[in-house]
């Protein structure tokens, strides 16, 4: 759960930095 949660951090972190990196991000995880 706090895993999953710090991960979620990260990706809203990259999602405010760049659309691109959050694509990649959603296939990594898909």
């Amino acid at each position: 759960m706090e895993l999953k949660g710090y991960s979620y951090n990260v990706f809203m972190n990259l999602h405010n930095s760049s659309d691109i990196v959050k694509k990649i991000t959603i296939m990594v995880i898909m």
